[in-house]
């Protein structure tokens, strides 16, 4: 396997990422393969390379789990730019036929090939660039203050926002610094919600604001939330999982591609 972490320097480690970057290193994929558990699930989720005979060039990994074919090959890979994002370098002039992508770790595509993650799949069919602002830990917060910087330098089509999972916010404080954080963080940092009214609120606050940022540039915007099971399981039998075994697989990649087009005036004509 050689999977590499492509940093715009050139370099193939930077710690800054180590936290979550690390759950799709070479370490954690040896260590789960000799998990019977897991390598099972690698397996089953297509992260294993095919046996030496049947390897057209280098290591590949099946393309479809659930109709494997020696002919379906993809590389994972990642490269990050200069401004820690997934892609190529930022621009430095407006791009109309782009689009900017916001969200967390599953919006950055950790475990899973450029190729296949929902942004690529969007910008695909919109044959538009898409410029990945997905963070790992991010938060609403972290998905408003990039798009307040980026927003205006790109001016793009439209901006599409995965909501992240569960309760995260950002903390900067005089003792540690700035953080990611969740509700669920074990570092010593204050909790910014006492109640689950405080949250929601605090979401609608954010959600209007990157609503509002987005009107001020006439740009479209489309978000929709990652725990979307009861619509997911109309097309998937399952959720599969990313190489690390963390993140979101395929199927939920196509399913959010597939729906965030859908808002973006998409129609497709096949029965469920």
């Amino acid at each position: 396997m050689n999977v590499k972490w492509l940093y715009q320097d050139g370099l193939e480690h930077d710690p800054r990422f180590d936290r979550f970057h690390n759950t799709d290193s070479e370490r954690e994929w040896e260590k789960n393969l000799n998990d019977p558990q897991k390598k099972a699930l690698l397996d089953k989720f297509g992260w294993n390379p095919l046996p030496p005979d049947e390897r057209c060039v280098g290591d590949r990994f099946l393309w479809n789990p659930d109709d494997p074919g020696i002919n379906d090959w993809v590389e994972l890979s990642y490269q990050i730019n200069s401004h820690g994002f997934r892609g190529i370098e930022m621009p430095t002039e407006k791009k109309p036929r782009s689009i900017i992508t916001i969200g967390c770790s599953t919006t950055m595509g950790i475990g899973m090939p450029v190729g296949q993650i929902w942004p690529t799949i969007v910008s695909n069919a919109l044959k538009m660039r898409a410029y990945n602002l997905g963070k790992c830990a991010g938060s609403h917060d972290s998905s408003f203050r990039l798009l307040y910087g980026w927003l205006p330098r790109i001016r793009p089509a439209a901006v599409f926002f995965l909501e992240p999972p569960g309760i995260r916010y950002e903390m900067i404080t005089n003792t540690f610094g700035y953080h990611n954080t969740s509700a669920m963080n074990p570092e010593p940092l204050p909790y910014r919600f006492e109640t689950e009214d405080e949250w929601l609120l605090s979401r609608e606050k954010t959600m209007r604001a990157i609503k509002s940022l987005c009107d001020q540039f006439n740009t479209p915007f489309y978000y929709t939330h990652q725990e979307n099971d009861d619509e997911f399981f109309k097309y998937f039998d399952e959720h599969d999982q990313g190489r690390d075994l963390q993140h979101a697989g395929r199927k939920r990649h196509i399913f959010w591609g597939m729906k965030f087009l859908q808002m973006a005036g998409h129609e497709w004509d096949f029965e469920t």
